[in-house]
């Protein structure tokens, strides 16, 4: 285990001193990464989980954002499902914020949808 001066640790998978196959990051304030990591960034499959908020992002991941099909829940309820593509939704219904990588947690506000596909928004 790796442990970081943050108080973040990693555990997993290592490739020329960089995050590499299959890991978990566990953060100091107790949000929980565990998937596949691809030069030190989380890329594949993965599965984050952010304590406070008790949100959960299960989906595909590139360059360390939600990127591709993913579904967001909250106790067990889907909060937003669909697509991904570097931080921009475009697909699926939420009524509800979400924690957007980058920014740890960091909270920003979301449109729900009341029909088909909303329109594609940035959410920066």
């Amino acid at each position: 285990m790796t442990r970081y001066e943050s108080g973040d640790t990693y555990e997993g998978e290592w490739c020329h001193d960089q995050r590499e196959g299959h890991g978990i990051e566990s953060f100091e304030n107790g949000d929980r990464y565990e998937g596949v990591w691809k030069t030190n960034m989380k890329n594949g499959e993965g599965v984050m989980t952010y304590v406070e908020s008790g949100l959960r992002y299960e989906g595909t991941w590139a360059n360390g954002s939600y990127s591709g099909r993913g579904t967001m829940t909250r106790n067990g309820d889907i909060v937003a499902s669909g697509d991904w593509t570097n931080c921009i939704w475009d697909e699926g219904e939420w009524g509800d914020p979400y924690p957007r990588e980058g920014g740890r947690g960091t909270m920003v506000k979301a449109w729900k949808s009341t029909g088909g596909p909303a329109p594609r928004r940035l959410l920066r």
